[in-house]
């Protein structure tokens, strides 16, 4: 296994160009729903393709999450920088 190199963890006010809009999807791996500059682009991106069963959770006080993945995150499980979401209370 290829060990890929870890990208240093910027702040979001220093990135000149987009992120990714990560999702993750077991056995098909990382997807990109579109690009991002700040967390507020890509809550919009992420709300606009919630899957059906996420968006049912959040009539019942659960709400959305969306993060950078941090450098941690890409050095333990691999895959790129972006930002990623979850829903949870």
């Amino acid at each position: 296994m290829t060990k890929q190199p870890v990208q240093p963890d910027l702040p979001d006010a220093i990135i000149d160009g987009a992120l990714p809009v990560l999702n993750y999807s077991t056995g098909a791996g990382w997807h990109s729903w579109g690009q991002a500059r700040s967390l507020e682009a890509a809550r919009r991106i992420i709300t606009a393709n919630l899957p059906a069963s996420s968006k049912a959770l959040l009539k019942y006080g659960f709400t959305v999450t969306v993060t950078r993945r941090t450098a941690l995150q890409r050095e333990l499980n691999g895959g790129p920088d972006g930002y990623v979401w979850n829903v949870g209370k």
